[in-house]
């Protein structure tokens, strides 16, 4: 039996949170999951109270950007198990232990199955269990699991199966000094996607159907585009990429790299982006340009600027002149 029932020590990598890049982020996926209520966003970062946290590892399957680092991450899984994946909670037989089936995510059980191996998930009596609040989560990375192996025709087989144990497995809580000091000076963990992408790189060019994958927006972005280069700075995995050229300037977008977090879209003060869920199609690496502008020089402040046509007044000085006039009319009706 091995035991990924307690996840070892957890961090939060706040340099790929949403929340911490944009304080007003959406995002509150492992907030939301945690059961021990152990996560807190505070100083304008997230927080991880020692005291409560049970080491569960949900927060880490729930966070789309890949921000939780934890010792046992699915790497680690991964290489752990050859051969078919027997997977289930801590009141089930499962052969590998995992705290809850929540903590299964899409890309450990498409990694097995692509290979041609199956996967037997395997649930205890979850009607008085703790972490029942947590099963949307299971669902959703079930669904998109699903999806993804009859859009690439997968040969593995996926069953659920309901297979509750005499007695509950009792957690191996006990963590090395030296596993805690690695994991402390760990800045990197490999993404959840890209193990996906790995996953699905062999067959993603013979995809059959297409199917809905919600871990994936296909961005749009209008003319009210002011390139002041927000969406970029927000986005924690690189998929918005801003280029300035001495005439143009362009903004590229990789669906493969999107989470979903609407971090981009919530920053923009001008609601210039909006978008489409994508399909298990989008998983393939691509970067596709979302707009191109034409670079001017503002007559009234001199500075550089965007627009779609050859203009010579930026939207800064126009919007002062907008104020400016709206404040003399209403002077002139007094």
């Amino acid at each position: 039996m091995k035991d990924f029932s307690h996840c070892g020590y957890v961090r939060i990598d706040n340099r790929l949170c949403a929340r911490t890049k944009l304080k007003l982020a959406s995002c509150n996926e492992c907030i939301k999951f945690c059961v021990a209520n152990a996560i807190l966003f505070k100083n304008h970062s997230l927080a991880i109270d020692k005291n409560r946290c049970v080491n569960c590892g949900i927060c880490y399957a729930a966070c789309p950007n890949s921000a939780i680092i934890v010792k046992k991450d699915n790497e680690k899984l991964i290489k752990s198990t050859e051969g078919d994946l027997d997977i289930g909670c801590i009141f089930s037989n499962a052969s590998v232990k995992v705290a809850c089936v929540s903590r299964i995510t899409d890309d450990v059980i498409v990694t097995y199955l692509a290979r041609g191996e199956n996967v037997t998930i395997k649930k205890g009596d979850c009607s008085d269990c703790v972490f029942k609040e947590t099963l949307p989560l299971f669902d959703k990375n079930l669904k998109r699991a699903k999806n993804i192996a009859e859009s690439l025709n997968i040969k593995g087989i996926l069953s659920v199966e309901k297979d509750v144990a005499k007695h509950a497995h009792i957690p191996e809580n006990n963590v090395l000094r030296r596993e805690l000091f690695s994991i402390f000076l760990a800045q990197n963990q490999t993404n959840k996607r890209e193990i996906l992408k790995k996953a699905v790189d062999a067959s993603i060019d013979k995809i059959e159907k297409q199917f809905d994958y919600g871990g994936i927006f296909n961005l749009k972005i209008s003319n009210a585009c002011t390139f002041c280069g927000m969406c970029e700075i927000v986005c924690t995995q690189e998929a918005i990429v801003i280029k300035k050229y001495e005439q143009s300037g362009k903004i590229y977008f990789n669906p493969s790299l999107c989470t979903g977090c609407k971090a981009c879209i919530e920053s923009c003060i001008q609601n210039a982006i909006s978008f489409e869920y994508g399909t298990t199609l989008d998983l393939k690496s691509k970067a596709v340009k979302l707009i191109e502008m034409q670079k001017n020089v503002c007559k009234l402040c001199g500075k550089e600027f965007f627009s779609q046509k050859n203009e010579d007044v930026c939207y800064l000085c126009k919007d002062k002149q907008n104020k400016k006039n709206d404040l003399l009319r209403f002077l002139k009706d007094l």
